[in-house]
């Protein structure tokens, strides 16, 4: 029987929404994201070693909703702020330099290519919009439309999530909405043509979109309707393999351990999850849904036996032990 232990905690002063292991500077970042009234969003990154001490702080001038480490350089970290810009933070001596504003509203989520001639960044916001941005010429838009709308009312939604498919390809990129819909685009044709679509149960939001890191062929899903999905690119329509987790599927890190593929998600109200794929079987390893109650959206594995999580409406940040 797994047990699980606290190893330490540290209540922040605004709402943590995201976190990551770094593995080059074995360290614990962790975003936040504060409504300071009825319009603006504070934010910032703070940095933590494996322990859970507190390093440093980097204040920003809006709320972090979602971020990632740059694909082609390893020292910056690449973020989708509440204000409509891109940040880009240097994590050895924690320069921050924004884009110009993407968006009229926040933006949600953003993704690179793993191609190293790639200069495509796709970034979406919360007013329905999809955008293709060139890093190499100041991050100028080359496309945007809004592409998802609610059912019905159509009007248009959050775009929670965005992701290339395939780790081999520059081209093909999916986008999730709360419309429920997973969308799937090639860069060459543009925002105006569609590939495919995919729609979740009930129409919950589509929140996570990720290539896998070891298998070619094969991307992830997380979405509202808490299924845990992975596809492969061969065929859109309906996903390879699936699992019914405890809650909304917000974040999933992917792992291969031992010659496991292994999947760490956070699962919102349901706490978080470890999900392996053990000769094509999907199981849940384990459920620690200790602080499910207070919101998590953020889980990183920090090595075999410690995990980092947040939780939003607490305000803290959470080691655990795995035994």
């Amino acid at each position: 029987m797994v047990q699980i232990d606290e190893i330490s905690s540290y209540k922040l002063q605004q709402r943590p929404a995201y976190c990551k292991y770094i593995d080059n500077f074995n360290s614990i970042l962790v975003s936040t994201y504060q409504l300071e009234n009825s319009q603006d969003r504070s934010g910032s990154f703070v940095f933590f070693n494996n322990q859970l001490e507190k390093i440093s702080e980097i204040k920003l001038e809006a709320g972090v909703f979602r971020f990632d480490v740059d694909n082609f350089k390893n020292n910056q970290i690449l973020a989708s702020l509440t204000n409509g810009k891109l940040g880009f933070i240097n994590l050895e001596n924690s320069e921050i330099k924004y884009s110009k504003n993407l968006s009229d509203g926040m933006l949600l989520n953003q993704c690179q290519s793993y191609k190293c001639n790639n200069n495509t960044i796709i970034t979406t916001d919360n007013l329905g919009g999809v955008f293709i941005i060139d890093s190499d010429k100041e991050y100028e838009i080359v496309e945007s439309k809004v592409v998802h709308l609610l059912p019905y009312v159509k009007t248009p939604c959050e775009v929670w999530s965005c992701g290339f498919l395939k780790i081999s390809d520059e081209n093909i990129f999916g986008t999730g909405g709360d419309d429920g819909i997973l969308k799937i685009w090639d860069k060459r044709q543009g925002l105006n043509i569609l590939i495919d679509t995919f729609e979740t149960i009930d129409n919950s939001g589509v929140t996570f979109i990720s290539n896998s890191l070891y298998n070619e062929n094969e991307y992830i899903v997380g979405s509202y309707d808490e299924f845990f999905r992975i596809f492969d690119i061969r065929n859109m329509k309906e996903s390879k393999d699936s699992l019914k987790l405890n809650g909304g599927i917000w974040y999933i890190e992917e792992h291969f351990i031992n010659s496991i593929q292994k999947f760490y998600c956070s699962c919102m109200y349901g706490g978080w999850n470890l999900v392996e794929n053990n000769d094509n079987s999907l199981l849940v390893k384990i459920n620690n849904n200790d602080h499910g109650k207070d919101l998590l959206y953020g889980v990183s594995r920090v090595n075999d036996y410690n995990i980092v999580s947040t939780t939003f409406n607490d305000f803290t940040i959470r080691l655990e032990n795995i035994k």
